[in-house]
């Protein structure tokens, strides 16, 4: 009941915080266990809440003990199906036992129950799949020996891919990859059980780099970032579906940096000379790809002028009940942690509080200077968060409204520099062979 409660309420700060969840290959996952998800590791518990999102059924998950370090917060997490163990490299927490967790792992997958275990140990933002731990191929390989191979494991990768991972109403698109076959490595783990480990860990690899973009070190994560942030354009159909265009980008950095390892040089000049340039300008780099047609773009300046006079009151009542938690939040993460990947996770959990409480004084306060029926309260509860969210993507909108301003002004006074500008871009995508 408690862990339903949680997942429900956790949901929703979920799909309000990212835009856009987008599930590839949702029938590779089992409804039934014995199962075994193996997923990367890059938003701290934003990626267990993200797979308890995704999974109808109950989930158990491995998390490191030093969270389990008071008697309430081992009450609370152990009611939330989470499972401590002793990290190599961390030290030994005190009453947690690792053969008594991997034995709590065991009799989850006999009773046919879905254990979350991530490989990595620890949480990185980057987008590099780092080294493999073997606990999920040891748990897997002994509940099976255990049950004489007819427990019937599965192992399924998943890979949680995020735009921006720390970032408001950004996208994660999560890819379900096919389940491995664990009973393989049986024979040999009943001889050797650290190499048929080490072998199946390495198949967990093969598998989770199929569902993942992921690339070779935290320098090439950088150029893959500035150049997705140059390139990614919504004037251009094809860069539409943006992890495809993710993968695009990182397989054609990695071919060059293979063939051609001076042309790298190349496209980092192009993307500090861009990047320069576009702030010098103060324009938007998507802006570039857009036909410019001076009376057309003109009358839709002229259109969202007036859009934005008429949506101007529903921004003012937004921003009113909303602009204090949000600066608020902004400001309390910070003072929290210094670590980026806990920044969604914490944003979710203070805004769950944060939020609903700031609703509820604004309706005590209402109900102190008007008497209304309780349906108007209701109403008047629930135009807050839609308002708020209104408010927000009306300040988006204002934004680049101001940049097309801009723009327009620049085409007008200095056309050679943005069509100097146009030119290194498509440079840029002929290096990269688009």
């Amino acid at each position: 009941m408690f862990y339903s409660l949680l997942k429900f309420i956790v949901g929703i700060g979920i799909r309000v915080y990212y835009k856009d969840i987008r599930i590839i290959g949702k029938t590779n996952l089992p409804s039934k266990g014995p199962l075994i998800i193996i997923a990367n590791h890059p938003n701290t518990l934003m990626d267990a809440w993200v797979i308890g999102f995704v999974c109808n059924q109950p989930i158990y998950f491995m998390a490191k003990a030093s969270f389990f370090n008071s008697k309430f917060r081992l009450w609370v997490l152990r009611k939330l199906n989470m499972i401590p163990i002793n990290r190599a490299g961390e030290g030994k927490a005190k009453g947690i036992d690792n053969h008594q967790s991997f034995e709590e792992c065991y009799q989850l997958l006999e009773q046919g129950k879905t254990i979350v275990i991530f490989p990595e140990g620890s949480s990185y933002k980057e987008r590099v799949l780092r080294k493999l731990k073997t606990g999920a191929a040891r748990i897997a390989l002994e509940a099976e020996k255990r049950n004489g191979g007819d427990l019937g494991v599965k192992v399924v990768p998943m890979g949680l891919n995020y735009a921006r991972p720390e970032r408001f109403r950004s996208s994660i698109l999560i890819s379900i990859g096919q389940e491995i076959d664990v009973k393989k490595h049986l024979e040999e783990y009943a001889v050797d059980f650290i190499a048929a480990s080490r072998n199946l860990t390495n198949e967990f690899r093969q598998e989770l780099e199929k569902v993942l973009v992921s690339t070779s070190d935290n320098q090439q994560d950088f150029l893959l970032e500035e150049v997705r942030n140059i390139l990614t354009s919504k004037y251009i159909k094809k860069n539409k579906d943006e992890f495809q265009f993710l993968r695009q980008i990182r397989d054609s950095l990695y071919a060059i940096s293979i063939d051609n390892p001076e042309q790298l040089n190349e496209v980092r000049r192009l993307v500090q000379e861009i990047n320069w340039k576009t702030e010098q300008l103060a324009i938007k780099s998507d802006f570039l790809d857009r036909r410019f047609r001076s009376v057309m773009f003109f009358r839709q300046l002229i259109f969202s002028i007036f859009a934005l006079l008429i949506a101007t009151p529903i921004f003012f009542y937004g921003a009113f009940h909303n602009f204090v938690q949000y600066k608020l939040t902004d400001k309390v993460i910070p003072l929290i942690t210094k670590d980026v990947e806990y920044y969604a996770p914490l944003a979710v959990l203070i805004g769950i509080v944060l939020y609903p409480l700031s609703y509820m004084g604004f309706v005590v306060l209402l109900h102190q200077l008007i008497h209304l029926p309780w349906w108007a309260k209701v109403v008047y509860f629930s135009s807050l968060p839609v308002s708020g969210l209104l408010a927000y993507y009306f300040h988006k909108y204002y934004t680049h409204i101001a940049f097309k301003w801009r723009y327009l002004f620049l085409m007008i006074d200095q056309r050679d520099s943005i069509n100097e500008l146009h030119e290194k871009k498509q440079e840029l995508r002929r290096v990269l062979g688009f």
